[in-house]
């Protein structure tokens, strides 16, 4: 499997990375918006909120080809997918941490709280809520966050990456 070398000034990574700057820029305002709007727990804009992402993906990919003729590998489409994906997952936890810890601490409190009340009324035992209650801080949602992004954003950059890549 012949690769053409790749005479572009442009890397992917660094296209990856501006896009992924934007992806995570637009996600914070999506998530902002559907905070304020109290559709935050909606499985329909959890789910939208996953496309913000992968839109970026895309533009950053048709960019990448744009810039070198065309064309991009597989390889190339995928390291962009996974610089949005990272950058996505860096800056969606840095303002989860901040907004829940310092600018907001009321919201997260009354989503724990909410959160606790589902799991009393399906039978949880106090001792699995208690030990629940302990991951429930602003920087485990962080982390947890970060790791979920980086999960199912690499999975649908594989997709994406396959769908978009133009070879020679």
């Amino acid at each position: 499997m012949d690769e053409k070398q790749n005479t572009s000034s442009v890397s992917p990574a660094i296209v990856g990375a501006q896009y992924g700057a934007y992806a995570g820029l637009a996600s914070v305002i999506y998530s902002l918006a559907a905070m304020t709007l109290g559709v935050h727990e909606n499985t329909l804009v959890g789910i939208l909120g996953v496309a913000v992402p992968v839109i970026f993906m895309a533009l950053g990919i048709f960019a990448y080809r744009r810039a070198n003729e065309g064309s991009a590998s597989f390889g190339q489409a995928y390291l962009v997918c996974i610089m949005v994906a990272l950058l996505t997952a860096v800056i969606a936890s840095i303002f989860t941490y901040v907004y829940f810890s310092f600018l907001n601490p009321e919201f997260y409190e009354a989503t724990i709280e909410q959160a606790v009340l589902r799991m009393e009324e399906k039978g949880t035992p106090d001792e699995a809520i208690e030990t629940a209650k302990r991951f429930m801080t602003p920087g485990y949602s962080a982390v947890f966050g970060f790791l979920g992004n980086i999960f199912i954003l690499g999975i649908i950059g594989l997709l994406v990456a396959a769908i978009l890549k133009r070879s020679e």
